[in-house]
């Protein structure tokens, strides 16, 4: 299976891949920029184009349908034709074409976000409002980044071009390079050269701002902090959207966990196996191998086999089995840093270790979440199962519940969580009891139900994601 390829048709939408480099995304009614499409074919279906594109630098992604590219060989509108493209598309970008399918490589930078992939800059995000330098630098923390750092011309170039094609034309460009006694620096210490504008910087002393200058073809120059800004993110990997609907995640020699699967069925190949799982919320994924399922209708070890699950899945937890590739929906939770979908409150994440309740929250923060907010009995009770799931009995885990004691009288337990919301409906028999302590934990000792405790004692804490209140 050294470059397996694989297509869903899922009312007509697609999406594939194996290794999670190697990740792609289709949306159907879709077609690539005409412009990048290099080369084009004619192939019988669906999977044979997706087919096409071999996991390689060379190939960022195919369109399916009629032929919308003027040339000598293919006429326009003959139905069924590949296009092929070299260059990098983003789901956001694709022009709406009806019959047409895109299947494109991930950028690897988070498009729901904003960010696009401009190669030696990495992912980067243009602003469209005004900010001071002081407030775009905070805003671009807020976004999971930091003010640009452009620090060699290959980088700077990158975003200048960027910038130099885009409709409308943009506003300047805040970007992470000042002034300082030992000259002009970007984030980091390194020497503001070769992107600076023709006569600049001059030595004017009250500017001390790099902005990328729109009249002056995005080249460097400098000004007091009250322009727009620009975000460049480092370390983002696999994070790009499409419709989470239409948006697949493949491993090769993974299969879906044996207790989730719903159904099974034998199908002549990969394709037809992917085919089964159309866009509903009923369908989580499919493997596609031996029969690993015990059951009266299909014999264990028989080849072939489509699993199907109706519940979420996440590639960390896919077991590892030679011979099978699992196609799984994406829950549009971050498995890097542990987090999965549970429903109601989102995407969690259950910490391994402990800590006091502010230091958990700090470590939330670093994840991109914060503890968790579970102000429904729903939200709660989806935590609660995942908890009792787990083998090996876990330690009680804060979550941010708390009791202010300085907003409320002598004797009356206010409790709420962080936002407001008062506690109700999910305290353990008794509690709170007002002698545990001002912060709120799920008591493994108790059905994982709320309990008071004391603030600096160290526990096990649930992190969710901030997009999930």
């Amino acid at each position: 299976m050294r470059a397996l390829l694989l297509a869903v048709t899922l009312h007509g939408a697609l999406a594939a891949q194996v290794h999670p480099k190697n990740k792609y995304f289709a949306l159907q009614d879709k077609r690539l920029d005409a412009a990048s499409v290099t080369s084009y074919r004619l192939t019988p279906n669906l999977c044979a184009c997706t087919a096409v594109c071999r996991v390689s630098a060379t190939c960022y992604g195919v369109a399916f349908g009629a032929m919308y590219v003027p040339n000598q060989t293919i006429a326009l509108g003959t139905p069924n034709v590949c296009h092929v493209t070299p260059k990098p598309q983003l789901p956001i970008y694709l022009l709406d074409q009806a019959g047409c399918s895109s299947f494109i490589r991930d950028t690897g930078c988070n498009e729901q976000l904003g960010h696009e992939n401009l190669g030696a800059a990495g992912c980067v995000w243009l602003s469209d409002h005004g900010r001071t330098w002081d407030d775009a630098k905070n805003y671009c923390k807020t976004k999971g980044g930091q003010l640009a750092v452009l620090d060699t011309p290959a980088k700077y170039e990158a975003v200048a071009q960027r910038l130099r094609t885009k409709q409308p034309r943009p506003n300047h460009q805040w970007v992470n390079a000042q002034n300082s006694l030992s000259g002009w620096k970007w984030e980091g210490g390194a020497s503001v050269a070769g992107v600076w504008a023709t006569g600049k910087p001059d030595g004017t002393w009250f500017a001390d701002c790099g902005v990328m200058s729109n009249n002056m073809n995005f080249l460097l120059r400098f000004e007091m902090r009250a322009l727009l800004l620009l975000v460049t993110l480092h370390g983002v990997l696999m994070a790009a959207q499409v419709h989470p609907k239409n948006k697949y995640f493949a491993l090769q020699d993974k299969r879906l966990d044996a207790a989730s699967v719903t159904s099974y069925r034998l199908t002549p190949n990969l394709c037809a196996c992917t085919a089964v799982c159309r866009v509903s919320a009923t369908c989580y994924g499919v493997a596609f191998g031996a029969m690993y399922v015990p059951n009266q209708t299909i014999a264990l070890g028989t080849p072939n086999v489509c699993h199907v699950t109706t519940q979420p899945q996440m590639p960390v937890h896919l077991s590892a089995q030679a011979g099978y590739v699992s196609l799984i929906r994406d829950t549009s939770c971050d498995a890097q840093h542990g987090y999965e979908n549970l429903g109601p409150p989102g995407c969690i994440w259950l910490s391994d270790y402990s800590l006091a309740r502010g230091a958990a929250q700090d470590a939330c923060s670093d994840t991109g979440g914060r503890l968790a907010i579970l102000d429904t009995p729903a939200k709660y009770d989806a935590v609660v199962k995942r908890l009792e799931a787990i083998k090996k009995k876990p330690d009680h885990h804060f979550v941010d519940a708390f009791y202010p004691w300085w907003l409320t009288w002598p004797g009356l337990y206010y409790w709420q969580w962080s936002g407001g919301a008062a506690v109700k409906e999910i305290w353990a028999p008794g509690e709170p009891d007002g002698s545990g302590g001002n912060c709120g934990i799920m008591n493994r000792d108790k059905g994982f139900l709320l309990d008071n405790e004391k603030c600096d004692k160290k526990h096990h804490f649930v992190c969710q994601m901030n997009a999930n209140f």
